[in-house]
């Protein structure tokens, strides 16, 4: 199954519906970085539920020390965030070769056109909206089962 693109080219999770259950798969890291505890929380337990290790950062500095520190299968981030915002983060996380093809997911309350534009010329692959349904938490972990197999090892 082939997800569509976005309009720079990546991959694109929004507006999936699936009537797929709770995803079965390997174990495997998503790094959550949000600031606000409950959504922070909500989206660990949910993740969890999946079968997924949960690696959680309150803002974009800390999030780029897990991101060197767990070398995640994916990042999940929000936006608007203190210290540094989701946007500056993907920046750099993108410039790092290391990071270039791993899977970037914005997850934020920031939904109009322009919002959506700006975390994909940031380097996200994806702007979804708060909260996410139960349908999508499962398509992107069908999508990290079936891709971070063929990811190659980070270099240190």
């Amino acid at each position: 199954m082939q997800l569509p693109l976005g309009p720079c080219g990546r991959l694109c999770y929004n507006g999936l519906e699936s009537s797929m259950h709770h995803a079965v798969s390997p174990r495997r890291t998503v790094l959550v970085i949000e600031d606000d505890p409950d959504q922070r929380q909500t989206l660990q337990r949910q993740l969890e539920a999946r079968d997924v290790r949960v690696v959680v950062a309150v803002d974009g500095f800390q999030g780029l020390d897990e991101l060197a520190r767990c070398h995640p299968d994916a990042v999940l981030s929000d936006i608007r965030m203190p210290a540094m915002d989701g946007l500056e983060f993907a920046r750099r996380m993108r410039s790092d070769p290391r990071y270039r093809g791993m899977p970037l997911i914005a997850v934020t309350g920031l939904n109009d056109s322009v919002d959506v534009m700006a975390t994909w010329c940031a380097g996200f692959d994806d702007h979804l909206p708060k909260p996410l349904s139960s349908q999508i938490l499962d398509r992107i972990v069908q999508r990290l089962v079936s891709r971070s197999s063929t990811w190659p090892e980070p270099t240190h």
